[in-house]
């Protein structure tokens, strides 16, 4: 809960009643990187190897979970990043602006392994990703 309105937080905390729920709530908003970050920690602390993210913004299919953590298992020190598949119906300009923001993350990594920076369903091995995260300087908002 990256300190949202109470009547989210009351709906988060209902979902946290159950069993196979761990709620953190921030107490001041930290952004999507901040967020996804403590995130990782809590699931480090709690003894998880790995995390899986995904926007809750509806563009993803759940379906593809284990896909993912199959990929996981055979690459377990690397995130694993899903990756859109557009039609005719994506408004040009947001595919060209994704593309951009792509050929910037290509540039700055010096790799073009990095099939879609944006997308948000992702793996993270944790032990790796919270090194990095505590050995750079990561923003805490979409930079991250």
């Amino acid at each position: 809960d990256d300190a949202s309105s109470p009547a989210c937080a009351a709906v988060l905390d209902r979902l946290a009643e159950g069993e196979r729920v761990h709620l953190v709530r921030l107490a001041v908003n930290q952004g999507k990187g901040g967020a996804v970050m403590t995130g990782l920690r809590e699931a480090s602390r709690l003894g998880f190897s790995h995390a899986l993210q995904v926007d809750a913004d509806g563009q993803h299919d759940l379906g593809d979970v284990k896909v993912f953590i199959e990929q996981s298992r055979a690459h377990p020190d690397a995130v694993i990043c899903g990756y859109p598949r557009y039609d005719a119906s994506v408004p040009k300009g947001r595919l060209y602006a994704r593309y951009l923001t792509h050929v910037m993350v290509w540039i700055n990594s010096l790799s073009l392994q990095i099939r879609d920076s944006m997308c948000g369903f992702r793996v993270y091995p944790l032990a790796p990703t919270l090194a990095l995260i505590d050995s750079a300087n990561i923003g805490k908002r979409m930079d991250f």
